[in-house]
C-alpha cells in the first residue's frame, strides 16, 4: 500500500509539473519569463489491471510550502525547486492520507503553445525517491492556460491517459489546476 501511495503521489506531482507544458505551433511570448508556483491541486482517478485483477483509486492532491519555479524561453523551459504534497487516497474503498516533501525537482525541455494551450514533449522533472532516480516524460502533456490581468498564470488540465506495459494496463484521468505568479 505504501508503494501505491508513493506512486500516486508521484503521479500527482507529474500532473502538477506537466501542467506547465502544452502545445501548438507558435510560442506565446506572454509565457516567457520565470514563474513561481503559488498553488496546485489535482484530482486523479485511476484503474490498474494486472492479470485480470483491477485496482481502482481516487486521490486529491494539494501543494503547499511552494518554492518551485518554471522558466520559459520562446521554445524551451526549465524547472527547479521544492514543495510539499498532501494526498488523500481511496484505494479499493480504503482511505489514507499521505504527505510528502518533494525536494530537488529539476527538469528541462521544449514546449509549444497557442493562445490558450501549452504542450510539453520532454521530461518536466527528475528526482530521487529513496535513492532511486525517477524521471517522467514520454507522452506529450497538453493543458489549457490563461494569464490574468494581474499577471497570474493559471494552468488547467483535464486529460485521460492509458499506459500499457508488461501486461499491466493503467488508465488515469487527471483534473488539475496550478497557479503561478510572474517573478
Amino acid at each position: 500500500m505504501s508503494n501505491l501511495i508513493k506512486l500516486s503521489s508521484l503521479l500527482a506531482l507529474f500532473v502538477f509539473v506537466s501542467a506547465c507544458e502544452s502545445g501548438g505551433e507558435t510560442p506565446t511570448l506572454n509565457l516567457v519569463g520565470t514563474w513561481s508556483a503559488a498553488s496546485f491541486s489535482a484530482n486523479v482517478e485511476s484503474t490498474t489491471t494486472v492479470n485480470g485483477v483491477s485496482i481502482s483509486s481516487t486521490s486529491v492532491t494539494t501543494g503547499s510550502d511552494m518554492n518551485y519555479k518554471v522558466t520559459f524561453t520562446e521554445t524551451e523551459f526549465t524547472t527547479a525547486g521544492d514543495y510539499t504534497t498532501t494526498t488523500n487516497f481511496t484505494v479499493n474503498g480504503t482511505d489514507q492520507t499521505f504527505t510528502s516533501d518533494i525536494m530537488g525537482v529539476t527538469g528541462s525541455g521544449t514546449y509549444t503553445s497557442t493562445a490558450n494551450q501549452i504542450t510539453v514533449s520532454d521530461s518536466f522533472f527528475t528526482l530521487e525517491i529513496n535513492g532511486t532516480p525517477i524521471q517522467t516524460g514520454g507522452q506529450p502533456q497538453t493543458a489549457s492556460y490563461e494569464i490574468t490581468s494581474n499577471n497570474e498564470l493559471i494552468i488547467s488540465q483535464d486529460q485521460t491517459i492509458t499506459l500499457s506495459e508488461l501486461g499491466v494496463t493503467t488508465t488515469v484521468t487527471i483534473v488539475s489546476t496550478s497557479r503561478w505568479t510572474k517573478d
